[in-house]
């Protein structure tokens, strides 16, 4: 039985992404370090401002009656908008996709930025899709017809990608309008939707259901999402059990239980087909308590990040047994520890890597434990900033290679919309949400990122100026109402040099600071006071785990890529690689590597826009 018990934390407390204060208290798990919801943190300056920037326009430059189309059209509406091209074509399996993460975008960057148009925007858009959905009958709605699911449950095959996935994406962003809104119709829509597709699993028996959504011997037919999440999260702020139990039938016991075991079944799986499963089992841990999902979350966590995951954090590649065009080469996972072999052109699926992110936040609440804030800032600097093109709107990668000779592959704004325009628009309407946490007592400080922080419960504004990571110096600035107790906990990273030093208001603290853990301050912080970390950014040499001499670079936190048109090698050991690194003067985090009579220069991998490069480099014994 679900207790009704009432956290102190609020649903935007704990997931960043609900309004009210008394949205989630059916949530019964505390939490050791709650995030701030996305209203009360601003970007102020730097690369991360900039690429929020780039995507706030790209959401104002999009025509709603384009994106509404096939809708309208499967709904048996009049539209004369000219459809839009790639995923987003009437003929396209996943049509209707983007539109969901576009709801959640609109909704997620009005509550970061406070931008009224984009707010009108969803809500006119919400008022539309109502008006398909009333057409359509049954609360049945979505940009392909009702029969498509028909076809899936009566034959485990159908005429469009990949349904439930779809259908997810949609419930999300109407859900989002509705938490982040305030839009009371969003819901009622989304309401609609849950009772449909509840009732249409009612009535199938139980090995029908496992072959509808069974996805582990298949790429990505019958991907479903993160139905279980989205499911839950409805349960969570209306509070009808009908959804906590249609939520569960999505925790499939074909992936979770042998996590629950902590037993790695991952080979050959499709990574962004489980990760959102994954996140839904983190959320019914969160509503009910039941400790084998929080297990099953902890040990996927641990399995991906130690065994699976490439320099940059993030995950997927080659099947170790492709058995499709998509699993020979992308989105899959392959043996553990087994990546030297596995540099595709297609390696590092964006998706995968902005849901890994979510993954590590709700698990870094649970616990405060620096392990996974470190992790963080590797997936944010080397796989979110990654994804966009930081001069032009509407342009983003699905995949991010790592090997060389390879070049980033760029949408366009109106004519692509990969899965990962959808995961991508989010993400960088997101940005600040992992950058702070909190408790009742405590502040941490997780990502050094310009940003402003209101806390109001402390009558808190803190400035944080740095223009990190192109330089190691992060002040912070606490505005505050009167004298107040608490402690603030600055992260030393795990790839901090042993130069880094904290000073309060001007003077330098004695205590050494020890990388891969918190620096704790408790004092009295009164109006003014000023907080100054000083990182030491050494480089460090990252080898591939079955092959030592398979070696990527790192700058503080910021993975290098070396610009060439040939294949990245250097003759001499890694060892004696590194130490020839030069700094290039005038370029942050630009350096030039020689060897053999030739140079190749190094700069983070996220500015490389259209230029030849590579990450991994095969270097030799040094003889």
């Amino acid at each position: 039985m679900i207790a009704s018990i009432t956290l102190n934390a609020s649903a935007e407390d704990i997931r960043g992404i609900v309004k009210g204060p008394d949205q989630y208290d059916r949530c019964i798990v505390d939490v050791k370090a709650r995030r701030f919801s996305l209203e009360q943190v601003r970007l102020t300056s730097g690369y991360s401002k900039d690429a929020q920037e780039i995507n706030r326009r790209y959401l104002l430059s999009l025509d709603t009656h384009r994106l509404l189309h096939s809708f309208r059209i499967t709904a048996g509406l009049p539209s004369t908008a000219r459809p839009l091209g790639g995923w987003e074509t009437p003929t396209c399996g996943l049509r209707g996709h983007f539109i969901g993460h576009y709801l959640s975008a609109c909704a997620q960057m009005y509550a970061a930025t406070g931008d009224e148009d984009l707010k009108n925007r969803a809500q006119k858009m919400v008022d539309e899709l109502a008006k398909c959905q009333v057409a359509l009958k049954s609360g049945y709605l979505s940009a392909f017809p009702v029969t498509t699911f028909d076809t899936l449950e009566k034959e485990h095959g159908h005429g469009v990608w990949a349904p439930y996935y779809t259908i997810h994406k949609i419930m999300a962003g109407l859900l989002d309008v509705h938490v982040l809104c305030g839009n009371e119709q969003s819901l009622t829509v989304l309401e609609k939707m849950a009772r449909h597709f509840k009732a249409r699993m009612d009535a199938l028996p139980a090995e029908q259901i496992e072959k509808v959504l069974r996805c582990d011997k298949c790429n990505p037919q019958n991907e479903y999402g993160g139905m279980n999440d989205v499911l839950y999260d409805l349960y969570a702020v209306g509070g009808n059990k009908e959804y906590l139990e249609f939520a569960h039938l999505f925790d499939r016991a074909w992936l979770l239980d042998p996590l629950m075991r902590g037993e790695d079944k991952l080979t050959n799986l499709h990574c962004n087909t489980c990760i959102p499963v994954v996140l839904g089992a983190a959320r019914r841990y969160e509503l009910t308590g039941e400790t084998r999902y929080r297990q099953a979350v902890e040990f996927f966590w641990n399995t991906v990040a130690s065994t699976r995951s490439y320099v940059t954090g993030n995950c997927s590649g080659p099947a170790a047994k492709p058995t499709t065009k998509y699993s020979h080469d992308s989105e899959h996972w392959h043996l553990p520890n087994k990546l030297a072999a596995t540099l595709s052109g297609k390696v590092a699926e964006s998706c995968a890597g902005h849901n890994m992110l979510k993954v590590t936040g709700e698990l870094f609440s649970w616990t405060a434990d620096i392990k996974y804030a470190d992790f963080a800032e590797r997936l944010y600097y080397n796989t979110v900033l990654n994804q966009l093109h930081p001069e032009e709107p509407g342009r983003f990668v699905y995949h991010q290679p790592l090997g060389s000779p390879r070049k980033k592959e760029w949408g366009g704004p109106c004519d692509t919309f990969w899965c990962c325009y959808g995961t991508g628009v989010e993400a960088f309407s997101e940005m600040s949400k992992d950058i702070y946490f909190h408790d009742d007592e405590t502040l941490w400080v997780n990502l050094y990122v310009a940003s402003q922080l209101s806390w109001k419960q402390k009558g808190l504004r803190l400035e944080q100026l740095t223009d990190f990571p192109d330089s190691g110096t992060i002040r912070c600035i606490l505005h505050i109402s009167k004298p107040t107790t608490m402690t603030v906990n600055l992260r030393v990273p795990g790839w901090a040099g042993n130069g880094s030093v904290v000073s309060v208001n001007g003077r330098k603290r004695k205590s050494r600071l020890t990388p891969n853990a918190f620096y704790s301050l408790k004092r009295q912080w009164k109006d003014g006071d000023t907080l100054e970390l000083s990182l030491d950014m050494p480089l460090h040499l990252h080898a591939m785990p079955d092959n030592a001499d398979m070696v990527a670079v790192t700058a503080g936190p910021v993975v290098l890529a070396g610009l060439s048109d040939t294949k990245l090698t250097y003759k001499g050991s890694a060892a004696q690689m590194l130490d020839n690194f030069k700094p290039v003067e005038g370029n942050p985090l630009t350096f030039a590597l020689e060897d053999s009579g030739s140079t190749v220069t190094f700069k983070p991998l996220y500015r490389v826009i259209h230029e030849s490069y590579g990450v991994y480099i095969e270097t030799g014994n040094g003889e």
